[in-house]
């Protein structure tokens, strides 16, 4: 197990931590990205700043990871 605070929401944080992940093991075999969540309700209920908070947790972190892993 290897455990470390990282702020997946910056891309520079984000992929030292996967190095050092892809270090600590060896290689990347898989990686699972469960990060943030959004407002309850529909969506024509969120507004710009809903949405743009939605994409600051949930998507922005998944993609500086993948990003991150691709060359392991």
């Amino acid at each position: 197990v290897l455990a470390r605070a990282t702020d997946v929401t910056d891309c520079a944080d984000a992929a030292a931590w996967v190095a050092e992940t892809a270090e600590y093991f060896r290689s990347i075999d898989i990686l699972v990205t469960n990060c943030g969540g959004v407002s309850a309700g529909p969506p024509s209920a969120m507004s710009p700043k809903d949405f743009d908070h939605a994409f600051d947790r949930v998507l922005l972190p998944s993609i500086n990871l993948v990003t991150a892993a691709l060359p392991y």
